[in-house]
This record gives C-alpha cells, sequence and structure tokens, in this order.
C-alpha cells in the first residue's frame, strides 16, 4: 500500500508540471485562484477545471488585478515623487533647506498638498543627488555632440570663502544657445592652476568622463592674470581651445584709466554725493520744491558693467549734477 501512494503522488506531481496554478501536499490537489480542491483521480479532471467557465473568470479577474496593481502608482512610489518635485522646486526657487523646518509651512504645505512633508535631512541625503544626475542628464540632451563654449567666473561669498563658477553652452550657427551652470566649487587658493583643475573636473563631471577634446573650443573668462595663465594650461587637454576675456572688463579696465585721468570730475562727483545724496533730509526738500527734476544717476566704482556705463555718460552726470547744485544752492539763496 505506501508503494501504490507513492507512485500516486508522484503521478500526481508529473501532472502538476503542465499547470502552475495547482499545488498538491501529498493528499489533495488545490487550485489556488478558485480556492477549490481538484479531484484528483485522473488528469483529464485538471484539464476539464481549466478549460471551464469558472476558471476563466477567475483567471481574468486575477490578471485585471495585477495590472491595476502594476499601473496605479502605491503611497510609497507617490510619496517619493512629491519628495523630488519638492526638492527640485525649492532648488529652483533657491530657498535654504531650513525653511521646511518652519512649522508654519510645514502646516501650510500638509494641508494643502495632503502629503507627509520630510525634514530637511531626508531630502538632502536622499533626493538631493538624484536632481543633481537628472539635471546633468537634460543638459548632456541639450549638448548632444555640439561644440561647446566655457565661461569661469570666480567671486567670494559673505563669509570670504573663494567660489568659482562654471557655465557651459552649445555653439549653434542658428544662434545663441541657452547657457548652463555646471559646476560651482569653493577654492581653497585662486591662481591658474586650480582654475584649470576645476575646469577639467568640471567637464568631466559633464560628460560623465567620456568628454571629446575637441569639442571644446571656446573659454571666456575675465581678464584678470590667473585667468589668462590658466588658458595655456588648459589647451594641453583641450587642443582646439581658443581663450577671449570678456568684453565688458576690457571696456571697465577703460573707464577706470578715464576716472584716473580726470582726478578733479572724479573728485567733483564724489562730494557732491557726500553732501547731498547721503543727507535723507537734503533729498526730502529737493523733492518737494523740484517734483519735475529726477535724481542724478548713483556713481558706483566697481568691476564690470556700472563702472563703464557710469564713465561712457561722464558728461551727462555733471550735467545732471551741476544742474542739481545750482538748483540747490537757488534753495539755500531763497531761504536766507
Amino acid at each position: 500500500m505506501p508503494k501504490n501512494i507513492s507512485a500516486k503522488s508522484t503521478l500526481i506531481r508529473q501532472w502538476l508540471t503542465e499547470y502552475s496554478e495547482f499545488t498538491y501536499d501529498g493528499k489533495i490537489i488545490f487550485y489556488k485562484i478558485c480556492s477549490k480542491q481538484i479531484s484528483q483521480e485522473k488528469k483529464c479532471h485538471l484539464k476539464q477545471h481549466v478549460q471551464g467557465a469558472a476558471h476563466k473568470a477567475k483567471a481574468q479577474q486575477k490578471n485585471q488585478l495585477q495590472q491595476t496593481l502594476l499601473t496605479q502608482p502605491t503611497s510609497s512610489n507617490l510619496s517619493s515623487n512629491f519628495y523630488a518635485d519638492l526638492t527640485r522646486a525649492f532648488v529652483a526657487a533657491n530657498i535654504p533647506w531650513n525653511a521646511i523646518e518652519n512649522p508654519v509651512l510645514r502646516q501650510f504645505l500638509q494641508k494643502y498638498c495632503k502629503q507627509n512633508i520630510p525634514s530637511e535631512s531626508t531630502l538632502r541625503k536622499n533626493y538631493l543627488d538624484r536632481i543633481y544626475n537628472e539635471t546633468l542628464a537634460s543638459i548632456r540632451e541639450d549638448i548632444g555632440d555640439s561644440y561647446i563654449w566655457v565661461s569661469v567666473d570666480e567671486t567670494s561669498d559673505p563669509m570670504n570663502r573663494y567660489i568659482a563658477n562654471m557655465v557651459v553652452g552649445k555653439l549653434s550657427p542658428d544662434g545663441p544657445s541657452i547657457p548652463h551652470l555646471v559646476c560651482v566649487k569653493e577654492l581653497s587658493k585662486v591662481n591658474s592652476q586650480a582654475i584649470a583643475y576645476f575646469v577639467n573636473k568640471g567637464l568631466q563631471s559633464l560628460y560623465s568622463g567620456n568628454i571629446d577634446d575637441s569639442k571644446v573650443l571656446l573659454f571666456c573668462t575675465d581678464a584678470a592674470s590667473y585667468m589668462v595663465a590658466a588658458a595655456p594650461l588648459l589647451k594641453t587637454f583641450y587642443p582646439n581651445l581658443t581663450h577671449v576675456t570678456c568684453l565688458a572688463h576690457g571696456l571697465h579696465r577703460v573707464s577706470e584709466t578715464i576716472r584716473n585721468e580726470f582726478p578733479l570730475v572724479n573728485s567733483f562727483i564724489s562730494n557732491t554725493k557726500k553732501c547731498f545724496c547721503k543727507a535723507p533730509s537734503r533729498i526730502s526738500i529737493f523733492r518737494e520744491n523740484f517734483p519735475d527734476i529726477s535724481l542724478p544717476h548713483q556713481p558706483v566704482v566697481t568691476r564690470g558693467e556700472p563702472g563703464f556705463s557710469q564713465w561712457c555718460i561722464i558728461l551727462s552726470i555733471l550735467k545732471k549734477w551741476s544742474q542739481l547744485l545750482i538748483n540747490y544752492l537757488k534753495l539755500i539763496v531763497q531761504r536766507v
């Protein structure tokens, strides 16, 4: 008798190799979808059940349920997408990360977004890298196989740290391209070697190390000595590279030379600004008595466009300041 039972069990298991939906525990055959016990007398009983209307209806219902689960996003997926979009919005709007810890903002987002608001560390650790990689991928897609230009500038932040920024864009015969900020890094010191290393690393990260050296054609910087010295270093890596300095910085140097050549004009503008523009009471009196006359431009001595604009219209500024001074003197005489 045990031999017959063993032989029967082996035969049933051979039948079930064709029907994965059935299970056999050595005693009964059970169909998982229909939750029904099947006769184990003959193999044809299994085939009859599979071809029956009840079985087909249950199988179709199961397939529809599986498709629904695959197509509909789960709550965890919805939360993940929300966290990623929230990170992307904070970065795009330049909102400080600690703002999300503000209780009023968290309550507002929870109330109207109907989502659990993550902590700052969750977004920074789990989603910031993801957004960064997606952004780099979109920049690569925009540039494609085109030739590119690179522009680098260095500045200092409120804590007097040296911060370098690199912008790239594709060179297109159809017109100017959209520039992309691809790298921002703190420099321990500012010299030609640091700038060249910064540019090289930034381009490698943009192209994932598969950069075509011949595609980098233009390197645009200001006329600082370390920027000029960095260009020959980069040319060893990118043989087709051409270095050009920014026109606005060149014009600014011309403006500085003009200012140095006319010290009396510079002193006149500076002293007039001291005695008038920095006195709110005098500004108020002038606006009351001369409402139709606008105040002249504020003289600004900085790098780049503001200084150039000031000294390109130096005669106009002198005229306005002279008229302002005359009107103010007239007002004093009338009061006396």
